[in-house]
């Protein structure tokens, strides 16, 4: 159950031997596998980058709000 929402600006140098990939690697991996636009160009690519923002953004809003984590 969410109660509320905020956002906070974080700033900083981090120093980027110690800034983890994984994260960013596991994500892009997640989207690769769940949306064929990104495995093969030929097959399902948007002639539009409209639509291309559209699908990224299906994704991540299902991913996110639907799907039922393990």
């Amino acid at each position: 159950m969410c109660i509320s929402v905020g956002n906070e600006q974080v700033e900083g140098q981090p120093d980027p031997e110690q800034v983890p990939t994984s994260y960013v690697a596991r994500q892009n991996l997640t989207m690769q596998m769940h949306m064929r636009r990104f495995t093969r160009p030929t097959n399902a690519f948007s002639k539009k980058v409209e639509n291309h923002d559209y699908a990224v953004a299906l994704h991540f809003m299902y991913y996110n709000s639907v799907r039922i984590h393990r």
